[in-house]
């Protein structure tokens, strides 16, 4: 036992450390390079079955293009164990579950490059003209961006927050501080999602005029006070409206290109 100890357990430590992570690593980029193709495959696939007159398959194939992304990044993590080459590269832990570390950001970076595949890959199958498909690219992706950047703000404040050890452990450990800080964490949201709309979608002030004068005198007259009032540009694919803010110094009013277009001034 002894012998083991001294002699071979530093041998077989010393070569897990140099090399054992590698191949992992190895494996890990070799499945995301393979899953990579798999939206385009499926939008080939739903073309060549909706070709054959299998408009159910073509459907089924179509939905599954649709939900990629998620199932992709699962089998990445769980199958070719994607966290386990991030800890290995960079050092840090890349749990989903445990403190929030900056290998997390590239963790997550399998499903950002899936979401953004399969987009390209659906555009694809709507449209053969460039210009369009540009332009329903970029809609999409503005969408997805949308829903992602509140994550990342509350990355970078976990980072901000867990770079002092003290505070760090008080908000594991007393249910006070937790309670705290989540309920900061909450209002910063509230505060910045106005404008997390307007800069990752793609809006533009009312211009002056009729429209714009009818909607403020009836905003006056329901006592209803909003920072702007906002075009949202969906390339008239989209019949949408929303108000966004809780205060009336940030809150703003989108209504989509498509909903203004399509209605009359009364409606």
């Amino acid at each position: 036992t002894l012998l083991f100890e001294e002699d071979f357990l530093p041998l077989v430590s010393d070569s897990w450390i140099s090399g054992g992570d590698a191949p992992r690593g190895g494996v890990a980029l070799a499945g995301f390079l393979a899953l990579s193709v798999v939206p385009s495959l499926l939008a080939r696939a739903t073309t060549g079955a909706f070709g054959r007159g299998k408009f159910s398959l073509s459907e089924f194939l179509g939905n599954a293009l649709h939900r990629s992304p998620p199932v992709l990044f699962l089998i990445i993590v769980l199958l070719f164990r994607w966290t386990d080459a991030v800890e290995g590269w960079t050092g840090q832990s890349a749990s989903f579950t445990d403190w929030p570390e900056p290998a997390l950001l590239l963790a997550l970076f399998p499903f950002v490059a899936f979401q953004l595949l399969a987009i390209d890959a659906r555009v694809r199958l709507k449209d053969s003209r460039a210009e369009h498909r540009a332009q329903e690219r970029s809609f999409q992706s503005r969408l997805f961006f949308s829903a992602l950047v509140p994550f990342l703000i509350y990355l970078a404040v976990v980072l901000i927050v867990g770079w002092e050890p003290g505070v760090r452990a008080r908000i594991d450990g007393v249910d006070s501080w937790r309670v705290a800080f989540s309920a900061c964490v909450l209002g910063l949201f509230v505060l910045c999602m106005p404008s997390i709309l307007r800069n990752t979608w793609r809006t533009d002030p009312l211009t002056p005029g009729p429209q714009r004068e009818m909607l403020e005198n009836l905003a006056a007259r329901a006592g209803f006070r909003c920072r702007d009032l906002l075009i949202w540009h969906t390339g008239h694919r989209m019949a949408n409206a929303a108000v966004v803010g809780m205060t009336p110094r940030t809150r703003v009013v989108l209504l989509s290109d498509s909903l203004l277009s399509m209605l009359p001034s009364r409606e």
